[in-house]
C-alpha cells in the first residue's frame, strides 16, 4: 500500500471503552503524534460526525487512512450522496469488516486511491493482506501457519473450509490448529507480485452487521466484540435490531452478572445507541449457531434500503 510508519495517517477506528485513565490518553496522545496518526471514533458515525470527521481529515492532510471496512464504505457513501470533498489520499487499508468487491470499488471510487483489503483478528493480529496485484491476500506466512479445512482435511483451492491457524512466534501462549470460527476460501495461484507467500482468495465468514439508531447513527457491529471483552461473565452474546427503535442483546452467562455489570454495560451501549433506542437484555441457555456453522455475534433485520436511505441524510 506504500506506507510506512511515520507518514502522515488517519485512523477511523474504536475508541477506548469507559472512562480511560488521564495518564493513559496523555501518552496515547504522545505515541499517535510521535507516529503521526490522528484517530477518528468509528463507534461514533452519526450525520454530524461524519462531516466533522471529514472536514478536520481534510485540514490535517494525511497520506494514508486505515479504517473498519464497511464503516469506511457508509463513510463513502455520505460523502457520494452529499458532494463533498475528500483529503488527498496515497492508499487506504481496511480491515475488521468484510467488504465485497463492489464496495470496495465504490470506496475507491469516491478517494480516488488504492483500497487494500486486510485480514486480522485479536489473537493473531495480521493474518493475510492484498498486496498491489489485488488478487487474493497473503497469508503471513512468515509467523503464522494457517490451514483451511473441512471435516479436518485440508479444501482444495476455490473450496470453502474452516480457518485454522497455528502461531508460530507467540510464546506467551501457544496456539496449535486453533480454530477461529471463520470461513475462507484458498487459492493456489501465484502472485505475481514475487512475494512468493501463499494466496486466501476470500473470507467467507465474517460479516457483522450494521445497528442504526434512531437518530440515523449507523453504528459498526464490531462495536460489541470491543465492549463484551470487558465483561467476563458473559460467555457469549448476540445484539439482534428487530427495528430502527429495538435492540435485543442476547446473554450466555458463565457466571451471575451484577447489576454493576449490567448498568455499566448497558450505559455503555446507550452512548452509541442514544436515549431513543430501546434496549432488552435476555440471559439465554444457547444461542445457535447458523446453518453454515458461524456464530453471529450481530444480527439486523432492517430492510437494507432503510440503511440506505440514512446516508443521504444531512
Amino acid at each position: 500500500a506504500g506506507y510506512r510508519e511515520g507518514e502522515r495517517t488517519a485512523y477511523l477506528w474504536s475508541a477506548p471503552v469507559g472512562e480511560e485513565p488521564t495518564l493513559s490518553k496523555l501518552k496515547k496522545k504522545l505515541h499517535h503524534s510521535i507516529l503521526r496518526q490522528k484517530y477518528f471514533n468509528v463507534f461514533n458515525m452519526t450525520p454530524e460526525n461524519m462531516r466533522l470527521y471529514l472536514e478536520q481529515m481534510i485540514r490535517y492532510k494525511p497520506e494514508h487512512m486505515i479504517s473498519y471496512g464497511l464503516q469506511l464504505y457508509y463513510f463513502a457513501k455520505f460523502i457520494k450522496e452529499n458532494n463533498l470533498s475528500v483529503p488527498d489520499l496515497e492508499s487506504i487499508i481496511i480491515g475488521v469488516e468484510k467488504v465485497h468487491d463492489e464496495e470496495k470499488e465504490f470506496i475507491k471510487s469516491v478517494f480516488n486511491c488504492e483500497v487494500f483489503e486486510t485480514y486480522g483478528c485479536r489473537e493473531f493480529m495480521l493474518i493475510a493482506a492484498e498486496c498491489e496485484m489485488h488478487d487474493g491476500m497473503h497469508i503471513s506466512a512468515d509467523n503464522l501457519y494457517v490451514e483451511i479445512l473441512k471435516d479436518n482435511e485440508p479444501v482444495s483451492p476455490g473450496e470453502i473450509g474452516e480457518v485454522v491457524i497455528t502461531d508460530l512466534h507467540n510464546y506467551g501462549m501457544p496456539f496449535i490448529r486453533y480454530k477461529i470460527g471463520d470461513l475462507a476460501v484458498p487459492s493456489d495461484k501465484k502472485c505475481p507480485c514475487g512475494r512468493g507467500l501463499p494466496l486466501i482468495k476470500s473470507v467467507e465468514g465474517r460479516l457483522l452487521d450494521v445497528i442504526v439508531t434512531p437518530e440515523g447513527k449507523i453504528l459498526p457491529g464490531a462495536f460489541f466484540p470491543h465492549l463484551m471483552k470487558e465483561f467476563k461473565e458473559v460467555e457469549r452474546y448476540q445484539v439482534v435490531q428487530r427495528s430502527k427503535e429495538e435492540l435485543l442483546i442476547k446473554l450466555v452467562v458463565k457466571s451471575e452478572m451484577s447489576s454493576r455489570s449490567q448498568d455499566t454495560m448497558l450505559s455503555e451501549i446507550r452512548k452509541v445507541v442514544g436515549e431513543r433506542m430501546k434496549i432488552n437484555v435476555e440471559f439465554v441457555d444457547d444461542i445457535p449457531l447458523t446453518r453454515l456453522g458461524k456464530f453471529r455475534t450481530t444480527i439486523s433485520k432492517l430492510p437494507p434500503d432503510e440503511i440506505e436511505g440514512i446516508l443521504a441524510s444531512e
